[in-house]
C-alpha cells in the first residue's frame, strides 16, 4: 500500500506542475514530429512536416 500511495503522489505532482504550467501561460505538452499524424493527416501542426517526410517552406 506504501509503493500505491508513494506512486500516486508522484503522479499528482507531476500532473499539478504541468497544470501550474500551462496557468503560467506555457504551451502545453504536443506530441512529437515522428507520429503517424503526419501519414494519416497529411501534415504536422507542429513542425510543418508533410507527410512525404519533407518540411514546409
Amino acid at each position: 500500500m506504501e509503493i500505491f500511495l508513494l506512486t500516486l503522489f508522484i503522479f499528482l505532482v507531476a500532473a499539478a506542475g504541468l497544470a501550474i504550467g500551462v496557468i503560467a501561460g506555457r504551451d502545453p505538452l504536443t506530441g512529437s514530429c515522428g507520429s503517424r499524424a503526419c501519414a494519416r493527416f497529411g501534415s504536422c501542426g507542429g513542425c510543418g512536416r508533410s507527410g512525404s517526410g519533407g518540411h514546409k517552406p
